[in-house]
């Protein structure tokens, strides 16, 4: 708690075994409240990500200007599409084709195809 957060500098880690990924804060200001649940246990992330697996709470002087930084509607599906059609590529690229009804991701993408590459996602996905 109490740390600042620039929007668009590196804000926080992950880490899987021995892989570590730097991401970049959508938002600044400072940490007010972390949520300790998800460090005692990591898969509230992915399994309530909009319910108990929140990260922390930031307060921000100035939410006018930080909230027209964000995307809105239509531009953040515009945006996850174009992502996933990347990922889809790079899944070809080392897997093969991919299932002619477009198929679905597994979870653990990454566990699932090593090859394509920790720091290749990292440097792709979280543009650090």
């Amino acid at each position: 708690m109490g740390k600042e957060l620039d929007q668009g500098a590196v804000g926080w880690g992950l880490k899987r075994k021995d892989n570590l990924a730097d991401v970049l804060s959508p938002v600044g200001g400072v940490i007010v409240e972390v949520n300790s649940r998800v460090r005692e246990n990591p898969g509230l992330t992915n399994d309530e990500p909009y319910g108990d697996g929140w990260l922390f709470m930031v307060r921000n002087p100035n939410i006018k200007k930080t909230v027209k930084g964000l995307m809105v509607e239509t531009d953040s599906l515009d945006w996850m599409n174009q992502e996933v059609d990347t990922l889809e590529k790079m899944i070809e690229d080392v897997a093969g084709p991919l299932a002619a009804d477009g198929g679905y991701f597994q979870e653990d993408i990454f566990g699932n195809v090593p090859d394509l590459g920790w720091n290749d996602l990292t440097k792709t996905f979280l543009k650090t």
